[in-house]
């Protein structure tokens, strides 16, 4: 393998399949290698390192049903360059989800 080419999303997903209902819950959490030249720069998630590559990172989602088609969504991400890695960022994220 090229350096700078390669990448990689690892994860693992527990609870219920979907949370769409009050009292169904679930937890997230991915592993993410992507080196520099592995993927076009406009296409990374801006949450992990302000959307840059050549970092890893942790991502860890936690999503709570609140009624009927509404969720309370917790999204944590502990991202640091692979260059640099004395430079971590980390974001957290607030979503609440209405389906209608």
């Amino acid at each position: 393998m090229r350096k700078g080419k390669n990448a990689f999303d690892l994860g693992f997903k527990f609870g219920h399949e979907d949370v769409d209902d009050k009292g169904r819950w679930q937890a997230i959490v991915t592993f993410e290698r992507l080196e520099r030249d592995a993927w076009l720069d406009i296409f990374p998630d801006s949450s992990d390192y302000s959307g840059e590559t050549n970092i890893r990172s942790i991502q860890g989602n936690l999503i709570f049903g609140l009624a009927k088609n509404s969720s309370l969504g917790l999204n944590y991400y502990y991202s640091e360059s692979l260059s640099e890695p004395d430079n971590p960022a980390q974001v957290l994220q607030v979503d609440w989800k209405l389906k209608f």
